[in-house]
């Protein structure tokens, strides 16, 4: 079983199974209590894209349904002294999803605009220190 995988290795994070391991009949919410109990497990991760697809609701993060799911499992690892990780895709979800009882959060964005976020300022900087010196500057 995959829980045991990850005590024998210590592994003190563990992700919930894909659809591809969920079966078809939804998330079963007995099992993260199962894996919530489990000693040596400190924190459970769900991925939000596989979550809501197996919700039949893809990528739909505002729905009910979602966050009733997302609550669950951040109850049921609040009640065995684990963190819930969470996977937002907006600055107000980062709010949300903590609310919701998820301590561990996901910054939003990908790769890429976290890439770009980060050159853009420093190319902002970079042009405001020329600026404050007389060097003629593009508007960016």
């Amino acid at each position: 079983m995959q829980v045991d995988r990850a005590v024998e290795r210590r592994q003190p994070l563990l992700f919930l199974p894909g659809p591809d391991r969920l079966g078809e009949q939804g998330i079963h919410l007995p099992d993260v209590e199962g894996i919530a109990a489990v000693e040596g497990i400190d924190i459970i991760a769900y991925g939000h894209s596989d979550l809501s697809a197996q919700l039949g609701i893809h990528l739909q993060l505002d729905h009910p349904r979602f966050k009733e799911v997302v609550r669950a499992i951040a109850d049921t690892c609040r009640k065995h002294g684990k963190l819930a990780r969470g996977s937002a895709e907006t600055e107000a979800q980062i709010e949300e999803y903590w609310k919701l009882g998820c301590k561990v959060l996901n910054l939003p964005g990908t790769d890429t605009s976290t890439y770009r976020d980060g050159l853009k300022a420093r190319a902002d900087r970079a042009h405001a220190r020329l600026k404050s010196i007389g060097v003629p500057t593009p508007s960016v």
